[in-house]
């Protein structure tokens, strides 16, 4: 199922602050998840990621109090620079979107602080991704070695 069929899903996720190699592959990581899909992209001026998002039939949102506004969005993942991050995923949590962050959680232990404070009294909640648990390609990956298709793995 590609994201552009995802728009009846119960978990619709946004991604801010990407550049077109991130839309791709955060987008893609979606892709055979049942239950949530991208639905938009806000790019912050970036014209090479609002094409990439265009062309996977993903909205190009131009700013992020719309995505705030929006009660469909239940997902807001924030990839931007860690200094621009922080006050996105204050204002996220206030609005009770979920929030995923990418590496790193935030530039200081008072951000880190500040996140957790504002996430232990909303309802939604935060996470730091840096794994590859539920991207295909690591999975497939880690089938193979499983599998010892590929030899011993040292």
């Amino acid at each position: 199922m590609s994201n552009k069929d995802k728009t009846n899903t119960t978990l619709k996720s946004v991604i801010c602050g990407a550049d077109p190699c991130e839309v791709w592959l955060h987008a893609g990581a979606y892709n055979g998840v049942a239950i949530a899909g991208v639905v938009g992209v806000v790019c912050d001026g970036s014209h090479d990621a609002a094409s990439v998002a265009e062309s996977g039939g993903l909205e190009v949102i131009g700013d992020f109090d719309d995505v705030l506004a929006d009660d469909d969005v239940a997902i807001v993942e924030l990839l931007e620079s860690c200094d621009e991050r922080t006050e996105r995923a204050l204002a996220a949590l206030d609005a009770g979107k979920n929030v995923l962050l990418a590496p790193p959680f935030a530039c200081n232990a008072a951000d880190a602080a500040r996140i957790a404070k504002v996430a232990k009294r909303s309802t939604a909640k935060v996470m730091s991704y840096d794994n590859n648990r539920f991207y295909p390609p690591a999975n497939k990956l880690l089938r193979i070695v499983n599998k010892k298709t590929v030899g011993t793995i040292n």
